[in-house]
C-alpha cells in the first residue's frame, strides 16, 4: 500500500526531519518499490514533473527485489544467500535510473552496506550510471545523509563503513572488487553494460557474497553469447538468478517511430533488432562463422536416406590452444550423427568423458615420447605438431571409414594441420601399448611447401 509522501516542513529542525524520515524508511527495508514511490517528489515542479513513477517493467523488477529480501528474512546476524538479479534488455529502457534506485534505497535501508558499481567501460561508468547514480541520489529524500563525489557516496558520518564507489572493470584492476565484506549489512555489486565486462571481474566479485545480505545486479544489452552475463540470463547459471528479457517496444521511454525504423532497415530476427531492441543475445558470436541459428536447425532437421555410394567427409576442426579440443567429425551425405566425433586433448589437460566411447581406446597412461607440444586421442594416439602444422597417422579405429581414400583436413587457419590416410604414411609403432604413434614432420616435407 502506497504511504504519504515525506515532507520537510521549514519550521522543524533538520533532526528532526531526519529522525521521522529515517522512521518511515524502515518500513521500506524490504519493499523497494514504496521506497522509490516515497523518496522523490514524482509529479511535482522539476525535473520530475510529468512522471507519475516508475515504468511497468522497473515496478516489477523492484516488487522481485522485495520478495527476494523476504524469502531470506535477514537477521542481522547470519549470513543468508546472495541476491542474484539480471536484465537483458533492448535500448534506452531505463537501466541506469533503475541502478541508481537500487543504489539508493541499499544507501538509505541498510547502515554500514558497501557497495561497488562498474560498468563495460570508464565513459559509460562516469557520463551515463555513475552520473544518473549522483542525480537521483540528488533527488531522493535522503540527499542530505549522503556526501558524492565523482567516483565515491559515503555516509557524513560513517565514510569508511557505509559507502558505495564506482570502479573500473579493466581486467587489470579486478583485485579492487576483492574485500567488500558487510557480515551485519549489505554488501553489493552492480554491473551495468555487463555483457562486456571481463568474467574474471565477476569471479572476484563473488567473494564479497559470502556474509550478511549479500546483492549482485547485472544489467545490460546481450551483445555476446559468451561470458557471465550469457550464462546467467540465457546460459548455464540461469537457475542461480533471478534473470529477465525486457523488449524495448514494450516499455514507455523508448523512441517507437525510431524501433519501427528498424524493424524495416533489419528484420525481427537480425542480431541487430534481437541485441538492440528484443534483449536477446546475437545468433553467432565474434569468433563464430556459423551463427546458433542455423545450427539448431540442423540439429533438428530429418536425414534422409543415404546414398550407398555418397564418400565418407571429415572435417577436423584445430584447438586455438588452451583447454578447448581439436575434434574430428564425421559425415556421409547430410548425415552427421551416425559416425560419432573424435575429440583430441592436450596432454596434461582436461579429457573428453565420451573420448572412450568415440574412439574405443584406453584413457590410462600416456603414450611414449615428449609431453611438448603433443595431443592425445582416446585411442592412445599422439598427435605431434610441428611448427604451424604436422602430418598424422589414422589410428585402426578408423580404418574401416576411410579405407582406400585419402583424406585431407584442413583447419580454418591457412596452415593448419594436415591428415593423409594410413595408405599415404608409414606409421611407426613405438610402444606396443598403444596402437598407433605417429611421427612428426619437419616443416620442409609439409605438403604446403612441396
Amino acid at each position: 500500500m502506497k504511504r504519504a509522501r515525506i515532507r520537510r516542513p521549514h519550521e522543524r529542525s533538520q533532526l528532526s526531519i531526519d529522525r521521522e524520515i529515517a522512521r518511515v524508511l524502515t518500513e521500506t527495508y524490504d519493499s523497494p518499490l514504496d521506497f522509490v514511490e516515497l523518496a522523490y517528489p514524482w509529479g511535482e515542479p522539476g525535473e520530475l514533473a510529468g512522471f507519475a513513477g516508475p515504468d511497468h517493467w522497473q515496478r516489477e523488477f523492484l516488487k522481485d527485489l522485495g520478495d527476494q529480501v523476504r524469502e531470506r528474512g535477514f537477521n542481522g546476524v547470519h549470513a543468508v544467500s546472495p541476491i542474484r538479479m539480471a536484465i537483458a534488455s533492448g535500448h534506452g529502457i531505463g537501466k541506469s535510473t533503475l541502478v541508481a534506485w537500487i543504489v539508493n534505497w541499499i544507501m538509505s535501508t541498510r547502515p554500514h552496506c558497501q557497495g561497488t558499481v562498474t560498468a563495460n567501460t570508464f565513459t559509460q561508468l562516469e557520463t551515463k550510471t555513475w552520473a544518473a547514480i549522483l542525480r537521483w541520489t540528488r533527488l531522493g529524500i535522503t540527499s542530505s545523509w549522503f556526501l558524492t563525489t565523482g567516483t565515491r557516496i559515503y555516509q557524513r558520518e560513517h565514510p569508511s563503513t557505509w559507502f558505495c564507489s564506482a570502479q573500473s572493470c579493466r581486467e587489470e584492476n579486478s583485485e579492487a572488487f576483492a574485500g567488500q565484506h558487510a557480515a551485519n549489512s549489505s554488501s553489493f555489486y552492480v554491473f551495468d553494460e555487463a555483457s562486456a565486462i571481463p568474467d574474471r571481474i565477476f569471479e572476484v566479485a563473488e567473494g564479497g557474497l559470502t556474509d550478511g545480505e549479500p546483492m549482485m545486479f547485472l544489467f545490460g544489452n546481450p551483445t555476446r553469447n559468451t561470458g557471465k552475463f550469457y550464462r546467467t540470463t540465457y546460459g548455464s547459471e540461469q537457475t542461480r538468478w533471478k534473470a529477465r528479457a525486457i523488449d524495448s517496444r514494450t516499455c514507455s521511454l523508448p523512441n517507437q517511430v525510431q524501433i519501427a525504423e528498424w524493424l524495416e532497415d533489419y528484420k525481427e530476427d537480425s542480431d541487430f533488432f534481437r541485441v538492440r531492441v528484443r534483449g536477446l543475445p546475437p545468433l553467432a558470436s565474434e569468433l563464430q562463422f556459423i551463427d546458433q541459428g542455423r545450427l539448431n536447425l540442423a540439429r533438428r532437421r530429418d536425414v534422409h536416406e543415404i546414398l550407398p555410394d555418397e564418400p565418407l567427409i571429415a572435417g577436423f576442426d584445430v584447438s586455438g590452444g588452451g583447454a578447448a579440443w581439436n575434434v574430428i567429425r564425421f559425415r556421409r551425405g547430410f548425415d552427421a550423427r551416425s559416425r560419432p566425433p573424435i575429440r583430441i586433448y592436450r596432454r596434461g589437460g582436461p579429457r573428453p568423458l565420451s573420448a572412450d566411447r568415440n574412439c574405443g581406446g584406453n584413457l590410462g597412461g600416456s603414450p611414449a615420447g615428449p609431453a611438448r607440444d603433443s595431443y592425445v586421442c582416446g585411442c592412445g594416439l599422439r598427435f605431434a605438431h610441428c611448427g604451424t602444422a604436422a602430418r598424422i597417422g589414422i589410428p585402426e579405429c578408423l580404418r574401416d571409414q576411410l579405407r582406400g581414400s585419402v583424406a585431407r583436413f584442413t583447419s580454418s587457419k591457412s596452415q593448419g594441420v594436415y591428415v593423409e590416410s594410413h595408405e599415404r604414411l608409414a606409421v611407426a609403432g613405438r610402444n606396443p601399448r598403444r596402437r598407433t604413434i605417429c611421427e612428426p614432420v619437419s616443416r620442409s616435407r609439409l605438403p604446403h611447401q612441396q
